[in-house]
């Protein structure tokens, strides 16, 4: 049986619909932006921008619709959002392959904000495509998404900000809009000097002009605490990059990053300005474009509040203690931040040159050093000899840059 047009009927969107178990869609079953509900099988379809089908329960997005509820145009979504909650698609409970949703109509949605706290239940608008979201919550940019849950997938919608925590390997967005910050980690503490990571899949979102003639940014982690981002970060177009404190460790690629307003940064800030020089990046460029920067763009480290990076390439000293403690006057690090370590002579017992290690913050001028992100500091139990030298990793061997882009140039690792 053919897959029934969308249409409006009784003044309620049906959205393609079959009822046969099993049955796909050809390439011109969809157009762009239109999406089919394979009803029989609990499968949602959607047309991508090279016209090919795509299902969304593949690989890219980790979501099999079995059950879920209509969020009708002029609703809280808030409110669907907690009946889905209660589903038990196929008579068991909501786990990753047993998933519940919620299909938003387009239109503007009444509330102030959707909280998504349980996992493996998807917010998917109907209608949203690459940088356009099909369904906004009424309040503009006072709205917010907050995503506290670990496992969801986000489609489509526009806010303020869409809030996050500590977490979330498995959260996506999709197709979203946000006025304020794309993905901003909301509440984060530390672990001592371990700084909190958050993480999660950005795919084709967008930053809208604030109203004050600046886009906003895409990572931003909370004020005060050191941060790591480590997940992947596709198809965006956004007004910067980085917020105070966040060390990005992840995956961008084929973004546009526009720094709008900004004649001249040394860096990427998170937005027109008022941050520049707030966060480091160490992550993967693959096919990004930066078109408004109208110098080199150093951000390995970057800089901090306008000050000269010193930790980059600073001799250093290196305590024979239980952990050991960098001491390295004025390093504008991070907690979290990638650092590695050279010697004319040799280095104490217990740390290697030329290893990746991660820096745990003690205050402006030392820091303790991990073999994982938020793992426990490094002991030595020598003192070593000659000159140690502390410096920010580059290269395309390790995946990180110390530079972005010329003005006005695209750059790419490949």
């Amino acid at each position: 049986m053919p897959y029934k047009d969308s249409n409006v009927n009784g003044g309620k969107v049906r959205i393609k619909t079959s009822m046969t178990s099993g049955e796909t869609l050809s390439s011109d079953g969809l157009v762009p932006g239109e999406l089919a509900l394979q009803a029989a099988d609990g499968l949602l379809y959607y047309k991508d921008s090279n016209g090919s089908v795509q299902q969304i329960g593949s690989d890219t997005v980790a979501l099999k619709t079995d059950s879920y509820i209509i969020c009708e145009a002029d609703t809280p979504i808030q409110d669907s959002y907690n009946l889905a909650k209660a589903l038990t698609p196929n008579g068991s409970a909501l786990s990753a392959s047993n998933r519940a949703a919620v299909l938003v109509m387009p239109g503007v949605h009444s509330g102030a904000g959707l909280v998504c706290d349980t996992d493996y239940v998807d917010v998917l608008a109907v209608g949203s495509s690459k940088w356009t979201a099909s369904a906004e919550l009424a309040t503009g940019s006072n709205s917010s998404v907050s995503i506290t849950a670990n496992d969801v997938v986000v489609v489509g919608l526009k806010a303020g900000r869409f809030t996050t925590t500590a977490g979330g390997a498995n959260r996506v967005l999709v197709n979203c809009v946000a006025t304020v910050f794309l993905y901003y980690a909301d509440e984060l503490t530390q672990d001592g000097d371990k700084p909190a990571v958050f993480s999660g899949t950005i795919i084709n979102c967008m930053t809208e002009d604030d109203g004050n003639g600046t886009s906003a940014g895409l990572v931003v982690g909370t004020f005060g605490v050191d941060s790591v981002f480590n997940g992947t970060v596709e198809g965006c177009k956004v007004g910067g990059l980085l917020g105070t404190f966040t060390s990005f460790q992840g995956v961008l690629r084929n973004t546009t990053v526009t720094v709008d307003g900004v004649s001249t940064y040394r860096n990427v800030p998170f937005d027109g300005g008022t941050e520049a020089g707030s966060g480091i990046f160490q992550g993967q460029v693959e096919f990004c474009s930066f078109p408004n920067l109208s110098t080199t763009a150093i951000v390995l480290p970057s800089e901090r509040g306008g000050d000269t990076v010193t930790a980059y390439g600073s001799t250093c000293t290196i305590s024979n203690a239980s952990p050991a403690v960098v001491t390295l006057n004025g390093h504008k690090l991070v907690s979290g931040a990638k650092v590695q370590f050279t010697t004319d002579g040799a280095l104490p017992t217990g740390l290697s040159a030329s290893t990746t290690y991660y820096a745990q913050v003690i205050n402006d001028n030392t820091f303790k050093v991990s073999d994982t992100v938020d793992g426990d500091p490094i002991d030595t139990s020598s003192a070593g000899s000659g000159t140690h030298t502390a410096i920010a990793p580059t290269g395309k061997d390790g995946g990180w840059y110390s530079y972005l882009a010329a003005s006005n140039a695209d750059y790419s690792t490949t």
